[in-house]
């Protein structure tokens, strides 16, 4: 097994995605400001004041209405404000879920790295093997998705681990929405698992399947000379 994982995982190439990875989420952090979860009700409050002053300036509406609905997208932010304090939920508030769930979605480029893990796959091995048997490709496909997940799992947690660092304590765990003039709640934890589904799912697929294609081309063609 762990031969296995050596043919199929090269140390480079864990440090280049370390690499990569790590520096998009530090980029990240730095775009998307820490909010103070502290006196949120408040500050909410004088923003909702400010809206419904701007919805009475017919001067400002006359000058900023570029598209004609500036007081309907107004009345709508009024609506959430008010949503979110009778909920208590936290208006406009960027904490550790928030960029947390913003961060994982960075890893759907794994689903590159499991492509090019499927292309590999004709490469990696060094002991010399004229083909494989398909009962090896089913034990490389189990590894590398066993493999993968792992990795998706690392950067979930790393990426957990700097949402801490960078914006404290994992309170406040829903946040809300409007579409269609109807709010919604979302439990982002349950949001951040949905997304590690969807990234394992679709990666597992893609590697598997290049796997089975170069599995069947190479063999096809080394059968043939």
């Amino acid at each position: 097994m762990k031969k296995k994982i050596t043919e199929l995982y090269s140390v480079f190439m864990y440090i280049v995605l370390v690499v990569i990875f790590v520096g998009l989420a530090l980029a990240l952090s730095i775009f998307i400001p820490k909010t103070d979860t502290e006196g949120w009700r408040d500050r909410s409050m004088e923003l909702y004041n400010e809206y419904k002053k701007m919805i009475q300036d017919d001067e400002f509406v006359e000058e900023f209405d570029n598209d004609g609905n500036l007081r309907g997208k107004l009345k709508q932010q009024m609506k959430l404000i008010k949503y979110s304090l009778d909920k208590n939920i936290p208006y406009d508030m960027y904490n550790s879920w928030i960029y947390f769930n913003t961060a994982v979605k960075i890893l759907y480029l794994l689903i590159v790295f499991a492509l090019i893990q499927g292309i590999r796959y004709i490469t990696y091995d060094k002991n010399g093997r004229i083909e494989r048997t398909n009962k090896d490709l089913i034990k490389d496909i189990v590894v590398n998705a066993v493999i993968y997940m792992i990795t998706i799992l690392l950067f979930y947690l790393l990426y957990f681990c700097v949402a801490l660092i960078r914006y404290g304590g994992a309170d406040y765990m829903t946040t809300i929405g409007i579409r269609d003039n109807m709010i919604y709640e979302v439990f982002m934890p349950a949001q951040a698992a949905v997304t590690f589904i969807k990234i394992f799912i679709t990666g597992a697929i893609v590697s598997s399947l290049t796997m089975i294609i170069v599995h069947i081309v190479v063999n096809n063609t080394r059968r043939k000379y």
